[in-house]
């Protein structure tokens, strides 16, 4: 080993060397300029002595990097030199020459210009003022392949140039309503929950929408619950240079819906041609524990079939009936297929009206962009979108040019025509069975043909929206205490619909009875229902912009990064306590933010109402997750401490501010700890930037536990993220607001007993022993039915004590002493919950609560925390 040592060091030393012997003796100075404002200090360079075409020596690295001035003095060895200066947002600078002497070279380095191209408009019009807002995009390429699914007739299994396998040779299962090629044998079919179902399912099930427009991909289970395993092929695709596959996806239901993904360059291919890029055994798709209302982005590597012409299949491999009869699967749903650059879909969005401060393009960090309309300018972004707001009908030329240090592009120009349109005005008439009207009501419209969606604000019994395009619209309401509203009608003229709302009648729920025994032997019972059992918190309570701690909440930056600022597209810096400022040089001082009560009402200048993007789903606060400058961020908010009881779920709703940046979140929980190394994670997603996306997670494994939950911002160089209206506590159908009760009836073992206004009642000396009650809720419009609750008198026995029994509440237990013989625990709807003989000493596990123990002949209430 050390001969071959010595070898190599030879080696490396005649590579190195142009000649032994020979030294270096000639003094090169390199003089580089820039345009002004370019600082090159720290500038590093590639000098080469060329001894032959394959034959080149660097010198070291440590040598060769400008100072200040953009100078630099080497010595050199005589001979032929090459040097190379690379730098974003320049030209490459390559020159070869020769070293005879001492000397200078001087060296200008030339921006980089490139003139924009794609230009591509969207026109978005506004149904409230009649004009328009333009999007005009550029600088991204053209896919290689994408299908939103739309082109295709609703409900059809066989589209376009898609093709499939049905190996599980299965009937598909029905869904609800009427449709095309409803139950038939098939690989996958076009779904479209607007139209071509009688009725739709749009309103009634969004769960059931597309991702874009009205049609998606949909994988049905069997039939007869047996195994899916059908395959949906895509048409020829040919992969360009890094290029990945994208589609969304999501579950129908709330199981886990299981897949594959598979690629092949065979184009006539059999199941046994596709090789799966997926991860595992299978891939699957968020249930009901972690939020399966929300699409999903899925994404794979393609550049290793760069230049190639391949077929990519999804198959669909759920079992809908497991060996147990549970059932475990209903519909995956698919949509947006795309294959091409990775920043494609680093789309604009209209909504987001402001934006991250400084943000440069990525392809040039001294680029920025000059918009004009019909010759005159009209604004400058430094991103690759630009919103013109409010055009009227006309014909445009819009152009945008790039502009450097010094130079600037030539301009790239796009005509643009925007009609008079075909627009009515349309008039909405609300009515409702219990002579109300509800307050803070949306009208949706969403057009069948082009899937246009708007959302108006109804104003009372009369709503005008004065400039509708004409068309067939399906027209939905959801109000609170109402049943959801759906029609579809045929918008051709001026004309007035009519909007009829049913109050929504709730049956009584969450009874519980509380019992205390008399003197007599009888029994008061304290009966309440319609209860919130729950820990809510929408962070309304909390002073604006609060950190570190709020309530009982609390705030950490683990990263202790600067954030990006907030800015407007015009550059106005926006501030508010703990937000970066400008100093006395007129530059942003960005600042590290833990997450905060955010108030966008509250900002100056203040980003709401105008900024939709920033608002929180009600009230004016959410919490917000301010993202670290070009790093992965680590930011914590951790709930009070909770105790969780069975049947409880964590839910929440969270977004990001704008899709330009992928913004990432994790969800933990603790022991009750407050420490981040305390946390488990239970789940990690990608958040939406287009809706308050709204997610749950199942808490019944940790039923009986005090825990903490943490929400933990994990966005890389990303913008901002919020979260609001935290929930833990019972199944969505124990929050239900009951709306307008009028009266309740409460009966005693069928018998009416008394009526109240409240969601309490007393039943005073009634008999020992098992008792059912009932509560029935009464309307304007109607009457619920009746809930029944069966209870034990025992739960409501005083304590008791003797000298031989010590009975005791702890953390999580009961602690009995007491002669040997039978333990009974009861909870508080009198149902026994435990058993145990007990021997001297004896320690029974339960949850947290109140809870009657009968031994020995006596009986005890304790409490457990």
């Amino acid at each position: 080993m050390k001969h071959l040592k010595f070898y190599l060091v030879a080696l490396v030393a005649i590579l190195a060397f142009p000649s032994w012997g020979q030294s270096r003796g000639h003094y090169l100075h390199i003089a580089v300029t820039a345009p002004a404002g370019e600082s090159l200090e720290g500038q590093g360079f590639v000098l080469e002595q060329v001894i032959s075409d394959d034959n080149r020596m660097s010198y070291p690295s440590g040598e060769t990097v400008l100072d200040a001035e953009g100078k630099c003095t080497v010595d050199v060895f005589e001979g032929n030199h090459s040097i190379r200066i690379e730098r974003a947002g320049f030209v490459t600078y390559e020159k070869t020459f020769a070293v005879t002497a001492d000397m200078t070279l001087n060296i200008a380095l030339q921006e980089a210009v490139s003139d924009p191209f794609s230009l591509k408009t969207e026109v978005k019009h506004d149904i409230m003022t009649g004009g328009n807002n333009v999007t005009l995009s550029w600088n991204r390429e053209d896919p290689a392949f994408f299908d939103d699914f739309e082109g295709y007739e609703a409900f059809a299994i066989e589209f376009g140039d898609w093709t499939g396998i049905d190996d599980d040779n299965a009937q598909t299962a029905l869904l609800g309503g009427t449709y095309q090629n409803q139950g038939k044998f098939q690989y996958a079919q076009i779904i479209n929950p607007l139209t071509g179902v009688t009725p739709p399912w749009y309103y009634e099930y969004p769960v059931l929408r597309a991702y874009s427009g009205n049609q998606y991909v949909g994988f049905i289970r069997t039939q007869t619950g047996v195994a899916n395993d059908d395959w949906l092929i895509s048409p020829a695709i040919e992969v360009g240079t890094d290029n990945i596959l994208r589609f969304m996806a999501k579950s129908a239901d709330q199981w886990n819906e299981r897949f594959q993904v598979g690629i092949t360059t065979e184009l006539n291919p059999t199941a046994d041609d596709f090789v799966f890029i997926s991860s595992g055994n299978y891939e699957t798709t968020p249930g009901v524990a972690t939020g399966y209302e929300d699409w999903e982005t899925k994404t794979y590597d393609l550049s290793e079939y760069a230049g190639e012409t391949v077929k990519i299949a999804i198959r669909y491999i759920s079992q809908a009936v497991l060996a147990n009869g549970q059932t475990n699967a209903f519909m995956l749903m698919v949509d947006d297929f795309y294959v091409g650059q990775p920043d494609y879909y680093a789309e604009t969005v209209a909504r987001a009206k402001a934006r991250r401060a400084p943000v440069m393009s990525p392809a040039n960090p001294n680029e920025r962009f000059e918009i004009y309309k019909n010759g005159e300018k009209a604004g400058e972004t430094d991103d690759y979108y630009y919103v013109l707001e409010n055009l009227p009908a006309g014909n445009y030329t819009l152009g945008v040019k790039a502009l450097y240090r010094e130079a600037e592009s030539n301009t790239t120009e796009t005509q643009l025509a925007i009609s008079d349109g075909d627009y009515v005005k349309a008039t909405f008439r609300i009515s409702t069975n219990n002579n109300a009207l509800p307050e803070g009501m949306t009208i949706g419209l969403t057009a069948a043909e082009t899937g246009e969606a708007y959302s108006v604000t109804a104003t009372g019994e009369e709503t005008i929206v004065p400039s509708l395009p004409k068309g067939e619209y399906v027209i939905g309401v959801v109000a609170d205490n109402y049943e959801p509203f759906s029609q579809t009608v045929k918008v051709d003229g001026d004309m007035e619909i009519p909007i009829s709302l049913v109050e929504r009648i709730i049956d009584p729920y969450n009874i519980t009875v509380d019992c205390t025994e008399n003197a007599d032997g009888s029994v008061d019972a304290v009966v309440k229902w319609n209860q919130d059992l729950g820990f809510s918190d929408s962070f309304e309570s909390y002073e604006d912009f609060s950190t570190g701690e709020f309530g009982d909440w609390i705030s950490l930056d683990e990263d202790g990064l600067s954030t990006y600022p907030i800015a407007l597209q015009t550059g106005e810096l926006i501030t508010y306590p703990g937000s970066a400022t400008v100093n006395a040089s007129g530059q942003v001082e960005a600042v590290p933010i833990a997450p905060m009560v955010f108030n966008p009402f509250a900002t100056t200048p203040a980003m709401a109402p105008a900024d939709v993007a920033v608002m929180a789903p009600d009230g004016n606060k959410s919490v917000i997750f301010n993202s670290s400058q070009m790093a992965t961020s680590d930011k914590w908010l951790i709930s009070p401490e909770i105790t969780v009881r069975d049947g409880y779920i964590w839910t929440f709703y969270a977004k990001a501010y704008a899709s330009l940046y992928l913004e990432t979140m994790e969800f933990h929980i603790s022991n009750g700890g407050a420490e981040p190394t305390d946390f488990v994670l239970i789940d990690q997603v990608t958040l939406p930037s287009e809706y308050w996306g709204l997610y749950s997670i199942d808490l019944s494994a940790y039923a009986g536990e005090t825990v903490r939950l943490g929400f933990r911002y994990t966005s890389t160089d990303a913008f901002f993220a919020q979260v609001d209206n935290v929930y833990i506590g019972p199944s969505d159908d124990a929050m239900e607001d009951v709306g307008d009760v009028v009266k309740y009836e409460v009966y005693l073992d069928g018998v009416l007993k008394g009526t109240v206004e409240e969601s309490t009642y007393t039943f005073e000396g009634i008999s020992a022993g098992e008792h059912t009650i009932g509560v029935k809720a009464f309307y304007v419009s109607g009457e619920s039915a009746m809930t029944e609750y069966k209870f034990n008198t025992h739960s409501g026995v005083a304590s008791i004590s003797g000298d031989d029994v010590a009975i005791a509440g702890g953390k999580g237990v009961i602690r009995i002493a007491a002669p040997c013989g039978l333990v009974e625990v009861y909870n508080l709807a009198g149902q026994l919950v435990a058993t145990s003989n007990v021997d001297t000493e004896q320690q029974i596990a339960v949850p947290a609560g109140v809870y009657v123990v009968k031994t020995a002949g006596k009986t005890t209430k304790v409490v457990v925390y």
